[in-house]
């Protein structure tokens, strides 16, 4: 016999969570306590107003980390158009100062 998950139901303390069909063994009702349970966590979530500055801090997070990102390769690429540089000044010289054949 196969358990199948269906629909949402809610009984008499308010609790929501996952209705199953046909259970096989104790390990399906455990999973479907489970999932309920974070369910009713992720709804009460909506309401809770505790929590915000951490949620503030990451959304700010991003774009401070995008940009330090974007300034390690700009640096990075600074470097190696100073060094391409540096080594088109060398070939010059070394040019320049060569014997004529």
């Amino acid at each position: 016999m196969c358990s199948y998950l269906f629909g949402f139901r809610e009984d008499a303390t308010g609790y929501s969570g996952l209705a199953t069909v046909g259970l096989q063994s104790g390990v399906t009702m455990k999973t479907t306590r489970f999932v309920a349970r974070v369910g009713s966590r992720f709804y009460g979530l909506k309401d809770d107003e505790s929590g915000n500055v951490a949620v503030i801090f990451a959304l700010a997070l991003l774009p401070v980390v995008g940009l330090v990102g974007a300034s390690v390769d700009y640096s990075h690429g600074n470097a190696v158009k100073a060094s391409m540089q540096a080594a088109a000044d060398a070939t010059a010289l070394n040019l320049l100062r060569a014997p004529p054949l």
